[in-house]
């Protein structure tokens, strides 16, 4: 059983839930929603991003699990860049992917003013709006993608997710 924290502070003890959330963060807070279980060194295989290294800990586990799993991919130089900040767009679609949605098929039925249906993140965005917006639009209409994420805003997106998986049970409070 694990039992370190899902999302824990900063080297202060503070949580920062308004600094940007980091790729690293954010897939760790996606993977665990989601119950999707880091694989020990051995498992990842062959493959390996040039800025992540090969060990034990937490944040190679996490990352090479996801990758292992399909849940994400690096960029074009090789590279994962886990402490860059994501942004609404990229954590969505990481969070949704986590949690098997949307699902092979489903139709983009709705999305928001500055995505069209053909965007990549048109189908996350539409399961999105369906599962009562994971990622909440702006004022406007607006999802504005390519905004960055705060960390609070991370926690809040899987919370929702959470609820919807649940099916509506009565969660308790953390």
């Amino acid at each position: 059983s694990d039992n370190r924290p899902i999302v824990a502070g900063r080297s202060d003890g503070k949580f920062h839930g308004g600094d940007r959330v980091s790729r690293y963060e954010a897939l760790k807070i996606a993977l665990y929603t989601n119950c999707v279980r880091n694989l020990q060194i051995p498992q990842f295989g062959d493959f390996r991003f040039q800025d992540v290294p090969v060990d034990n800990t937490d944040l190679s586990r996490t990352i090479y699990s996801a990758a292992f799993y399909g849940l994400i991919e690096g960029y074009p130089d090789g590279t994962f860049r886990p402490n860059e900040p994501m942004t609404r767009g990229e954590v969505l679609k990481m969070i949704m992917r986590s949690a098997g949605l949307p699902e092979k098929g489903d139709e983009v039925t709705k999305t928001y003013s500055d995505i069209s249906k053909d965007n990549e993140l048109a189908p996350f965005i539409s399961k999105s709006i369906e599962l009562n917006e994971i990622i909440p639009q702006f004022a406007g209409g607006n999802v504005v993608p390519k905004a960055s994420l705060l960390r609070q805003g991370a926690v809040v997106a899987n919370e929702r997710l959470i609820r919807h998986l649940c099916d509506g049970a009565q969660l308790g409070t953390w």
